[in-house]
């Protein structure tokens, strides 16, 4: 009887301390099964979403307007604040207007992690190297943008529209039946209408807006590259391509540790 009692603690004890181990490391832990988790020890609370960050073993997670950071074997705790990039309080990234960009969180979802479904394709296919624009058709830094990305070679580019100047064009745009074509003609500063017979057409404007919220961005053009890389303004073709570089490189990296 003895013996079985020492067998059955080895068991337990063998079995805890592999799931605190599994814990211990971020890559066993997938972001929607932390997610899931959250929900179940806290379902007084929404959480929206969970991604890695660059800090090994802390997690992001966004709810509604608030963004908290968690590690998976303490739950309990959630740290709420702005976690700060040393580039951005440096001022290497700025604003459009020329603010520094020091209030900027850095820790964001991955693209795949976004709802893509509430942006416009407006280059490319998706597949290849891919890129993330919150942009206003009306805001004349963003005509600028787009000049600038028809010298930039294979890239998709999904579009949240941010309707920061006003509903009536980002709406119109929305409701055509070729949204990517819509957007490059009220960018090019062409009147694009909203369509005969589209009054129940219905625009994620309200969502879009949302997410500006939660991921902080202030004004338009803010792009995102994947693997928190982030440029808030008007940036030029040597840095976007930069940037779009050192996404993929850090991609790969965080593949390669995986």
């Amino acid at each position: 009887m003895q013996n079985n009692k020492a067998r059955l603690t080895a068991l337990i004890v063998g079995a805890l301390l592999s799931g605190a181990n599994a814990w211990a490391r971020p890559e066993a832990q997938p972001e929607q099964q932390l997610l899931a988790r959250l929900r179940r020890l806290y379902p007084g609370t929404v959480f929206d979403a969970v991604a890695r960050t660059a800090i090994p073993d802390w997690y992001q997670v966004t709810m509604g307007a608030n963004t908290a950071y968690v590690h998976p074997r303490h739950l309990r705790y959630l740290v709420f604040g702005t976690l700060f990039d040393a580039d951005a309080l440096a001022g290497r990234h700025s604003h459009a207007d020329g603010r520094a960009g020091a209030d900027i969180p850095v820790l964001l979802p991955r693209l795949e992690q976004l709802p893509l479904a509430d942006a416009v394709l407006t280059r490319g296919d998706g597949s290849g190297r891919r890129m993330v624009v919150f942009s206003d058709p009306a805001c004349p830094y963003c005509r600028q943008l787009e000049h600038i990305l028809d010298d930039v070679k294979d890239v998709s580019v999904y579009t949240f529209m941010v309707p920061f100047l006003g509903r009536e064009l980002s709406h119109a745009i929305w409701c055509s039946a070729d949204r990517a074509a819509a957007w490059r003609r009220a960018l090019a500063g062409e009147n694009v209408a909203e369509p005969a017979g589209s009054d129940g057409c219905s625009d994620p404007l309200e969502r879009n807006l949302a997410l500006a919220r939660r991921l902080r961005v202030q004004g338009t053009p803010t792009l995102l590259f994947g693997a928190g890389v982030r440029l808030d303004g008007v940036a030029g073709g040597a840095e976007l391509e930069a940037a779009l570089q050192r996404a993929a490189q850090e991609e790969s990296d965080h593949e390669t540790k995986r």
